[in-house]
């Protein structure tokens, strides 16, 4: 289940990044968006229906969700 929340994680990344070349008023640009808003919740959907509970299972969530949030100020900082 990991190894495939890695692999569509990467099939998102792949798809953003031709995105980022495109003018944003064409077609093939709002269809790609399409694409990847349906990529996206559908890989949504199957974290929280299915990883998210088994992981609840064994991981502290609590402690996790604490080290993520810090994780993303870092990012965010970062990116400022």
């Amino acid at each position: 289940m990991i190894i495939n929340a890695f692999d569509e994680h990467r099939e998102v990344r792949d798809m953003i990044d031709p995105l980022k070349q495109l003018d944003t008023s064409i077609h093939d640009f709002q269809q790609a968006m399409i694409e990847l808003e349906q990529t996206l919740a559908d890989h949504v959907f199957e974290e929280e229906d299915a990883f998210f509970p088994e992981a609840q299972l064994t991981v502290d969530t609590k402690t996790l969700g604490l080290q993520m949030q810090q994780r993303k100020q870092q990012l965010l900082s970062a990116a400022a």
